[in-house]
């Protein structure tokens, strides 16, 4: 189950068959880097969100972020965009 932004990231990139090297070249950084993103040991800067909205086909108008410095959560969508998106199956 999905449950981090990170984790969104992950099977959504698996959804579209992409590997990790693809995504990563779209958005001009190191395959480790996006690892640790998708893991939650990185913070994804918000200069990657467009790029990572496109190569992810996501709405770039969804993709309702917020950034929590003090905590280890630090990027999660509205409860309603999560449930929206991840209900869909597929």
């Amino acid at each position: 189950m999905v449950s981090t932004f990170g984790d969104y990231i992950k099977e959504r990139r698996n959804k579209l068959g992409y590997p990790l090297r693809k995504i990563a070249s779209h958005l001009d950084i190191d395959t480790s880097t996006l690892g640790k993103i998708e893991k939650e040991e990185r913070i994804l800067s918000i200069e990657l969100l467009t790029p990572l909205a496109e190569i992810l086909e996501i709405d770039q108008k969804e993709f309702e972020l917020c950034y929590e410095l003090d905590s280890d959560t630090i990027c999660l969508w509205t409860k309603k965009q999560w449930k929206n998106e991840f209900n869909k199956g597929g």
